[in-house]
């Protein structure tokens, strides 16, 4: 997992780097780590993930479609393509 996916659940559930310490059971300096790519332990790591998993987290793999990254269980995976250049006209210009 990368750390960058670490900032983007956090983000995605409006957490304080405080929130998730407490929720995993670790130090706001631990998820700084996580956060920043620091060395940290693996436990930490793990801790954080189970916790994002367990508040609805997905994470996707840099192999997945849109990985790497996270989304929010149940919510779209693919972008909404909008109109299509058949269903365009001055009605719908914004």
């Amino acid at each position: 997992m990368q750390s960058v996916q670490f900032r983007m659940a956090r983000a995605a559930l409006g957490w304080s780097a405080e929130e998730l310490a407490m929720r995993a059971g670790l130090a706001p300096t631990d998820i700084s780590r996580l956060e920043n790519g620091s060395e940290s332990d693996p436990k930490m790591a793990a801790a954080a993930r189970r916790v994002f998993e367990a508040s609805g987290i997905v994470f996707l793999g840099p192999d997945e479609p849109n990985g790497p990254g996270v989304c929010i269980r149940g919510e779209p995976l693919v972008p909404d393509p909008g109109l299509s250049p058949e269903d365009l006209n001055a009605s719908n210009d914004d």
